[in-house]
This record gives C-alpha cells, sequence and structure tokens, in this order.
C-alpha cells in the first residue's frame, strides 16, 4: 500500500534529508523515481577516520529520525543500504531514500543492527578506545537511536572547544600597614 500522505509531502515539500522523488504512472502502474543530487555514496566513504568526524557524520545520519516525524514521516521506511545514502562533501548533510509504503519496511532492531554494523566497520584512528563504548551504548537492550543521537551530541559539545576567556589582571597586593 502507498501512503499517499508521505508521497504528497516528498513530491511538494521535500526535507533536505532526502532525496526527491517524481512519481510516474506507466501502463497503470505506479512508479517512483528518485532524483540523484550531489553527494557521495556512504559505502564510497573512507571508514578511517577521527573521532571527531565520525561523531559529526553520524550526528548528520541519525537527525533525520528525530526530524522524519515532523513531516509526518516515518523513519522506518528509509532505505538503509549504504550505496543508497547519499553524503555530501563536507560531511554536513545526509540524503535518504524514502520509500512511501503504508506499512513498516524496517523494524527498530534492523535499523538499529545497520548502525551496529556501520559503526563495526570503521577505524577511529585517533582513539580506539571509542568504539567499545560506542558498541557498549549502542547494544544496550533500552538503547534506542535518540539515545544514541544525544550521546553523540553531547560528544560534539565537548568536542568543540570553548573560547578563552579573558585574563584578568590580579588584584593588587594589600599595601602593608
Amino acid at each position: 500500500d502507498l501512503d499517499d500522505i508521505a508521497l504528497k509531502v516528498i513530491r511538494r515539500d521535500c526535507p533536505d534529508f532526502l532525496l526527491p522523488v517524481r512519481a510516474m504512472e506507466i501502463d497503470g502502474e505506479l512508479e517512483l523515481r528518485y532524483e540523484l543530487q550531489e553527494g557521495i555514496r556512504l559505502a564510497y566513504l573512507p571508514k578511517g577516520m577521527k573521532r571527531k568526524d565520525f561523531t559529526e557524520r553520524l550526528v548528520h545520519m541519525l537527525k533525520p529520525f528525530k526530524d522524519c516525524s515532523d513531516w509526518f514521516l516515518d523513519y522506518h521506511n528509509f532505505v538503509l543500504d549504504e550505496n543508497y545514502i547519499l553524503v555530501s562533501k563536507n560531511g554536513q548533510q545526509v540524503k535518504y531514500v524514502y520509500v512511501p509504503a503504508g506499512e513498516y519496511a524496517r523494524s527498530d532492531e534492523e535499523i538499529k543492527e545497520f548502525f551496529i554494523n556501520m559503526i563495526l566497520k570503521m577505524d577511529i584512528q585517533d582513539d580506539m578506545g571509542y568504539m567499545v563504548n560506542l558498541l557498549r551504548i549502542i547494544k544496550n537492550p533500552d538503547a534506542n537511536l535518540l539515545s544514541l543521537l544525544e550521546y553523540f551530541q553531547k560528544e560534539m559539545g565537548v568536542q568543540t572547544p570553548k573560547p578563552a576567556q579573558e585574563e584578568r589582571p590580579a588584584a593588587p597586593a594589600p599595601a602593608p600597614a
């Protein structure tokens, strides 16, 4: 079954985290065609990276799962295949293919498993223990995508340099009496 609301949203006011779609009727059959835009397939991106860069990429990958409900869309219908996820050259934007189906394409466990497998493929070059911490968090039975997103956003907050505080001159020593 086709989700007409999702199809209208994607066709008329496509969120920036989805690839735009064109619906065409050919011989009475509805066919969806996705408009590929600039970006690099996730499968082609290097697997070795620094902790900060990896954290930023995962935040950008997880954020659409949170934001899609604002568009009356269901994140269960994202296509989770590294060949169909596009990442911008600067890594600041991720675009997913959305299948506007009336039923779920993936379960929460399948989505979580996709991210676990992606994390396992990565090689964090400047912090070997980081992967162990990530797997502990995501493998927790209570963990979900939002808890993972919150963790990464905190990580980004910790890693961003704080502005240097102005040095104040030391208070003058009291005059001897």
